[in-house]
């Protein structure tokens, strides 16, 4: 069990690194503003989703990302999520391009992305020691990721001319991180798929951004 958690938190660290660099290449450079910053979280993202649902496929793993026909609770619940997210979109348009594609980065494909790593992979990586192990650990190692985060908060809070504190928000983000991990794992325990994680990380996202 050790080995595998190792080898899943090298590779969770492999992402993220591959992540932060190529922020720090494309849009941490003089003259770049927050545009930048969500051209490039939406490509790596969507690309990144892409791929693991191929290998999904390839490898016979069925998420369970889009809610049941006949569920009644799941249909319910994806509506509602599609019209959150509908709602937080005309108010954002005022703001125009940016302000929208923004917002689908935060509460479309982070979500995406997030659930099918962690609820999806890391799950299934862990589960070998029980579905218990799989909440508890999976959800432990979503609070650490969102240390990859920092960085961007650091520079976007700068950029408004109001700088926060590093370690004051590394805190936030891994406690909260490790909450909100425990909230959508159990959705994924309960439900024993991704799609109710998924809907609600959704609607957490679309409220916070």
């Amino acid at each position: 069990m050790a080995k595998r958690l190792l080898g899943i938190t090298a590779g969770l660290a492999l992402l993220q690194g591959l992540r932060l660099g190529g922020l720090w290449l494309v849009v941490y450079s003089p003259g770049r503003g927050s545009l930048a910053d969500s051209l490039y979280q939406a490509a790596y993202l969507g690309l990144a989703s892409v791929l693991l649902l191929a290998s999904g496929r390839r490898t016979g793993v069925a998420f369970g990302l889009l809610p049941r026909p006949g569920h009644r609770r799941e249909l319910l619940a994806g509506g509602a999520a599609a019209a959150f997210f509908l709602i937080a979109a005309l108010l954002r348009l005022p703001e125009g391009g940016p302000g929208l594609l923004s917002l689908a980065s935060g509460a479309l494909l982070t979500p995406l992305f997030e659930e099918l790593l962690f609820r999806g992979w890391v799950w299934r990586g862990l589960e070998g020691r029980g579905e218990k192990a799989a909440y508890l650990g999976s959800a432990a190692l979503f609070g650490l990721w969102h240390l990859g985060y920092v960085p961007s908060i650091l520079w976007r809070t700068a950029l408004l001319g109001r700088p926060a504190a590093p370690l004051e928000a590394a805190v936030w983000k891994v406690l909260a991180g490790t909450v909100f991990g425990l909230i959508f794992g159990a959705a994924r325990y309960k439900s024993g798929r991704i799609c109710p994680s998924l809907l609600l990380h959704m609607a957490v996202n679309t409220f916070g951004s």
